[in-house]
């Protein structure tokens, strides 16, 4: 009988514990696991009317807000934590007049120092954007991460604000780099601690879209706070040879260190898609991203990750971030409207197809070397080239410009060209195209500046849109030598490519 009820004991404790993974964080040893969601969504889109109405503006909120609530509760259901949802989804792309859309957030000094429901508190009646996310997190018990836009008069700025399981309303961040965002102003002067920690265990940075590409904050994160969880809300147009989104998440993933949580606006026939969680070093736990520009159904990705506990941040670190007349807007100017939502996305469309300087790659094995300017590039490989399939090898260093934005880097890559001549590479990949296979391939790129001063993205994109396992089949080894900074990269596996390189972002020059 006695073992009969230890037995009983044994079998319940089990139960109640594995029913907690849902709610705590699984703790092994010195780290902790959890569940991360991300949904990457088709917003409702509200035409850039120059005289919306807040009623109007409300009708397309809501409905987004609607679709997010339901993500929530399918995201809880298979057991998720938190869930983060995508840059300028609650409100769509393209808009003008934010006013209309902005709502007056709690200033981080407040955060920190009180326990903020706005779905319990009547004063945010009147801020109904920040009570349905503050319900919906509360109503689901998950973590919630969503980009709204701040109202601090006179100045608008686009934000994230995160809450935790009970609704609390953590804390906000400030975008600090934008990208032809007219509307908004930039952060010149962020917070040097823009994270959270939720109550599984887990402390979380926050970084949009943009900002990624820069040192500060998104780098720092792990380098100077330790914090080696990212949650990554973006509405990312892919560009080609290299900046397609999850190839982005991806290299940073597998440089930091750190595992991240990106939600990426779903609008194909603009070229926004691509969401993923990606584990430390660069594992692709789940991804997506639409090979169809018809595509405009909603994708929920969910995924156990494995990170170290949160520990107290590092005291005196300072990360102020200047900013840099070539990355953001100075000061806010209001648009006087847009005609439609197409043209104000042709705007963005700056940095596809940079002038690249290509030279072709012979079949088997072999070496090819190319230079732009001091930059140089050099290949070693062996690959079999599929009859009517063309590949080379590119360089670019410089800016690619679209006023106001100027965006510095280097690049070393190999490339499946979308016709049979040179002329023809770099164009934007259609999946499931590539028939010729590297059986080995290793790039080495001499960036002119210090290990520290390079901020380095090794990016390989495969055949049908796909990823190789960072951590496990790319190596990096970076060489100091007098005057310059070389990386080489090595992938392990074979890959039929449709890109498959690094580029740098040298930080004094950017």
């Amino acid at each position: 009988m006695k073992s009969l009820l230890v037995s009983l004991i044994f079998l319940f404790s089990w139960i109640f514990l594995r029913n907690q993974r849902c709610v705590l964080g699984v703790e092994i040893g010195d780290e902790i696991e959890y569940v991360a969601a991300v949904l990457e969504h088709h917003a409702a889109q509200s035409l850039p009317f120059t005289n919306v109405t807040k009623s109007q503006a409300l009708h397309f909120m809501m409905e987004n807000l609607e679709t997010y609530e339901k993500a929530a509760a399918q995201a809880k259901s298979q057991g998720a934590q938190i869930i983060v949802f995508p840059e300028d989804a609650i409100y769509g792309v393209g808009i003008s007049m934010i006013d209309m859309y902005a709502e007056s957030i709690p200033v981080k000094s407040v955060l920190k120092s009180a326990t903020i429901v706005p779905c319990t508190d009547s004063s945010f009646n009147n801020r109904p954007v920040l009570q349905n996310l503050s319900c919906m997190a509360k109503a689901h018990k998950i973590a919630v991460v969503a980009n709204m836009a701040d109202s601090q008069s006179p100045h608008y700025y686009n934000t994230d604000v995160a809450f935790d399981t009970d609704g609390r309303l953590l804390t906000k961040y400030h975008k600090v780099h934008l990208f032809f965002e007219t509307e908004f102003t930039p952060n010149s002067d962020p917070d040097p601690d823009s994270t959270f920690t939720t109550s599984f265990g887990v402390r979380f940075g926050l970084c949009t879209c943009y900002d990624i590409l820069f040192a500060a904050p998104c780098f720092d994160y792990s380098a100077k706070l330790g914090v080696h969880d990212l949650v990554f809300p973006t509405a990312w147009m892919n560009a080609s040879p290299l900046l397609y989104s999850i190839t982005v998440q991806q290299a940073f993933a597998k440089m930091t260190d750190s595992n991240i949580l990106a939600a990426n606006l779903h609008l194909t026939a603009s070229r926004f898609s691509g969401s993923g969680i990606f584990g430390r070093g660069g594992d692709p736990r789940t991804f997506y991203i639409a090979n169809d520009s018809e595509d405009n159904e909603d994708k929920l990705l969910v995924h156990r990750l494995r990170t170290r506990r949160a520990q107290p941040l590092p005291e005196h670190v300072s990360h102020r971030v200047p900013l840099d007349g070539h990355s953001s807007f100075k000061s806010q100017s209001r648009p006087s409207g847009f005609a439609t939502v197409k043209s104000k996305l042709s705007s963005l469309d700056v940095f596809a197809e940079p002038s690249f300087t290509y030279t072709a790659l012979e079949a088997g094995s072999s070496s090819q070397h190319i230079c732009a300017g001091e930059f140089c590039c050099h290949a070693e490989y062996v690959v079999e080239v599929s009859k009517g399939e063309l590949l080379a090898l590119g360089v670019f260093s410089g800016a690619k410009s679209g006023q106001p934005v100027e965006f510095f880097y280097q690049a070393c890559t190999v490339v499946k060209c979308a016709g049979s001549t040179v002329s023809s590479c770099g164009a934007m990949p259609s999946p499931n195209t590539v028939n010729s296979v590297f059986r080995s391939l290793k790039l080495q790129a001499s960036f002119h500046s210090s290990v520290d001063s390079v901020r380095l993205y090794p990016v390989v994109f495969t055949s049908g849109f796909g990823l190789v396992n960072m951590s496990a089949d790319v190596t990096l080894v970076n060489h100091q030598q007098s005057n310059s900074n070389v990386w080489e990269m090595s992938v392990l596996t074979p890959i039929q490519s449709i890109y498959a390189g690094m580029f740098g972002r040298p930080t004094h020059l950017s």
